[in-house]
């Protein structure tokens, strides 16, 4: 129910619930216990009297708590706060009456007599930073009124509660440095500089640094403004609107019912007036990600006319970006020189929430490798929006709707051969048109390079092609057009897995069938039955393998291309080492 509340007019999905109820291992009976739970908060509901506008809705992925945003204490905190920001500059009197109102909301922690999963655990953090930052907010507003002395006791409370929070250090320093006391505001910082270096291994922050200077040499940047002045505020050049987004294909076949979804729930959760909309598209790599993603980003783009940000996090070679490159990127589309960026990761991500703060702001996040890379790309702002792309599954990301694509049927996988080799002659060669489209397993990267093939082949008859595909060991050789590789793509998710991980790949093969059990392929990769559902779990998140429960047993499988693939590297390996092949299972028949 918590989890619910704090995400009110949002789909908070199934299996998010359950694993905030039992965690990474629920039970078998995990789905109806949810459903029994869901039908006794809506009866409680009807009980209550809160009325129609309070209502627990069934959607697609999961389930929605509507209710009006001013019955939530959030939304009242977060306008109070965002009031009290904006009067920060011209007003720290009326700042400092709209923050305290917000803090007052708070009756200690938050949620502190419900049990936390995963994921509220999550959600309870960001709440508490909010919190926080809205004091530092207040302290910063009572400083610029001279209220040095109240800041003074006040900070040194925090400082005590807070010992790793260094912007709480930094107005502590301020306020002794304006009270006359320069040796207790230096002694704070080397107090601060020890704990840090004690507890991280790390030097305090660039900013604090420059303080500490500006202090020692009594720089006059740190006195107050006498209140009659009017700040000259320097003109700055405003860059152009940043758009970013890559063009758009020209159709997105199979995905659309999926998009309209898609749309609809962004644009739902922006109106909401809830924290910014994530969404997390995963899946095997061909399968439509990136494609999904952009069509997505362009059908919703005239929401967001403030700026659209593209990244791609992958390298050639499948390694991550670094977030501070990404992020040094899109301050320089903000009209930010070079010489001029922040430095390290933390500061440049405060210029860029900061300048997405009130504003209407789309983010395009493709190929991300780990996890870590997407928090501090965020915009974080609530009318904003951020679209995450992943092979590899992404663990938790607080709020964030994850959609895994599956590939295509045999209609829309024909309708891709059209799309790009001609309708009249795959019409006229429909039943090798279906063979070709099930050689590629649905998958639409593989479907738009056998399309691409027979498009640079006008002469090629499909049924001839469709015999090409059928050995194995030329079908993903055949599947290369014009740089679109599938080879490469599953290269770059191999590239991703441990050593042990890609033996563990190439050995499961040999299995006699694609579907199989912890029990079975721990005994061919000569682990116990622990060892190998570790293995096998990062299979699954790189989706090299499937996993479905079977009569409350768990059963692991190959996707088709996956299988060759894994049979080719083996071929390759074995090959090498001038091994016998007979004893291994045939391909799959696709």
């Amino acid at each position: 129910m918590a989890l619910l509340v704090l995400r009110h007019n949002r789909v908070v999905q199934s299996g998010q619930l359950i694993r905030e109820l039992w965690g990474d291992r629920p039970p078998v009976s995990a789905q109806p216990t949810l459903q029994t739970y869901i039908y006794k908060i809506r009866k409680m509901l009807d009980e209550s009297g809160q009325g129609p506008d309070v209502a627990l809705l069934t959607r697609p992925y999961g389930y929605m708590l509507t209710s009006p945003p001013e019955d939530v204490d959030v939304y009242h905190f977060e306008r109070l706060v965002d009031d009290g920001r904006s009067a920060l500059s011209s007003d720290p009197v009326k700042a400092v009456e709209l923050l305290t109102q917000a803090l007052d909301l708070w009756r200690g922690p938050a949620f502190a007599d419900v049990a936390t999963g995963e994921l509220l655990s999550a959600q309870l953090t960001q709440l508490e930073e909010r919190r926080l930052g809205a004091l530092e907010l207040k302290i910063e507003a009572k400083l610029q009124m001279g209220d040095h002395d109240t800041c003074i006791s006040e900070l040194k409370d925090l400082t005590a509660t807070h010992p790793l929070r260094e912007g709480f250090y930094a107005k502590l320093m301020l306020a002794l440095y304006r009270s006359g006391r320069r040796s207790e505001a230096l002694e704070t910082y080397q107090r601060l500089r020890r704990t840090i270096i004690n507890e991280l291994g790390l030097e305090p922050s660039k900013p604090l640094r420059e303080m500490q200077q500006a202090i020692l040499s009594a720089d006059a940047s740190l006195d107050m403004a006498p209140a009659h002045v009017e700040p000259v505020r320097q003109k700055a050049h405003l860059p152009a609107t940043p758009a970013q987004l890559p063009p758009n294909i020209a159709s997105l076949v199979g995905r659309e019912d999926l998009l309209r979804s898609l749309e609809t729930r962004v644009l739902a959760d922006m109106e909401s007036g809830g924290t910014a909309a994530i969404t997390v598209i995963t899946g095997m790599p061909g399968v439509g990600k990136s494609a999904t993603a952009l069509a997505l980003a362009h059908a919703i783009e005239a929401h967001f006319p403030d700026g659209q940000f593209y990244a791609q996090l992958q390298n050639r070679d499948g390694s991550a970006v670094p977030p501070a490159d990404i992020l040094a990127e899109f301050l320089q589309a903000l009209g930010i020189a070079q010489r001029d960026l922040p430095r390290g990761l933390e500061e440049r991500g405060k210029v860029f929430r900061s300048w997405c703060a009130k504003r209407r702001v789309l983010v395009l996040l493709n190929d991300v490798v780990r996890t870590e890379q997407v928090p501090p790309l965020l915009p974080g702002a609530r009318r904003c929006a951020t679209i995450v792309t992943s092979t590899s599954g992404l663990g938790v990301l607080a709020d964030a709707l994850t959609v895994k694509l599956e590939p295509l049927e045999l209609d829309p996988s024909v309708r891709v051969l059209e799309t790009i080799a001609g309708r009249e002659r795959v019409e006229e060669e429909r039943g090798a048109a279906e063979r070709i489209a099930r050689r590629c397993c649905g998958i639409p990267l593989a479907l738009r390079c056998a399309g691409g093939r027979l498009a640079e082949l006008p002469g090629l008859p499909l049924d001839k092609f469709a015999d090409q595909l059928a050995n194995y060991g030329r079908l993903l050789e055949e599947l290369g057009y014009s740089g679109l590789d599938i080879r490469q793509r599953f290269d770059l998710s191999y590239a991703q897995l441990r050593p042990e991980e890609r033996s563990a790949l190439r050995l499961l093969c040999m299995l006699p069938r694609r579907e199989f059990g912890a029990r079975q392929a721990a005994g061919l990769l000569c682990r116990d039955e622990g060892q190998a559902e570790t293995i096998l779990a990062r299979l699954v998140q790189h989706h090299f393998l499937r996993v479905a429960s079977v009569n409350g047993e768990v059963h692991y499988s190959f996707h088709d291309l996956h299988w060759i693939y894994a049979r080719t590297r083996l071929d390759q390996e074995i090959a090498e080492g001038g091994w016998d092949l007979s004893f291994l299972p045939n391909a799959p028949s696709v």
